[in-house]
């Protein structure tokens, strides 16, 4: 079946060649009717922009694990070396319920949420969030980090810093822990 694009297109102008790629695709898929497979290509392009960053990483759903998940983003990250930067696809809004730990992070990471009031991450009283280790560079924006549990004797219910961290537009809730329930440092 032939996909037909459901309406207008908002393609950015100002990102440099590899979106001009991006653009060009989008609008030669609309001309021939393809319109939301040109879409497609085109965010999958945007995203992989390589610019101050290693890549770019996804994450396009609301799960705790597997494919397009924050926990397979952060996987990722932390197994090419460099500055990454995870973002979520636009449409990515509520609450990522976190039945086990994120992974450790082991390399430096930029996390860019749509804002606090958007999408949680949550611990669901038993697990702490994020674990940022050693000598890593991590930023955390457009978030609002709940619910995160280190136990009583543990310390930084939502997130236990060993790195360098650079919290923005960052709501910390509701975490619990023996010293530091939102945050250790």
């Amino acid at each position: 079946p032939q996909l037909r694009p459901r309406g207008p297109r908002v393609i950015p102008e100002h990102y440099g060649d590899t979106d001009l790629l991006a653009q060009g695709i989008v609008r030669h898929c609309e001309r021939h009717g393809l319109g939301d497979v040109g879409m497609i290509v085109g965010i999958t392009i945007l995203a992989w922009k390589v610019g101050a960053y290693e890549f770019g990483l996804t994450v396009e759903n609301t799960e705790d694990g597997g494919t397009g998940s924050l926990r397979e983003a952060l996987e990722r990250a932390n197994v090419k070396s460099g500055l990454d930067r995870i973002v979520f696809v636009p449409g990515v809004r509520g609450t990522i319920v976190l039945w086990s730990a994120l992974p450790v992070v082991t390399d430096d990471v930029e996390i860019s949420g749509p804002g606090p009031s958007e999408l949680t991450i949550s611990g669901a009283s038993s697990v702490r969030p994020f674990w940022i280790g050693a000598d890593i560079g991590v930023t955390l924006s457009g978030l609002r980090i709940a619910d995160g549990f280190a136990g009583w004797e543990g310390s930084g219910g939502g997130i236990y810093n060993t790195g360098s961290l650079v919290l923005n537009n960052i709501l910390l809730s509701g975490n619990g822990a023996g010293f530091g329930g939102g945050v250790v440092n």
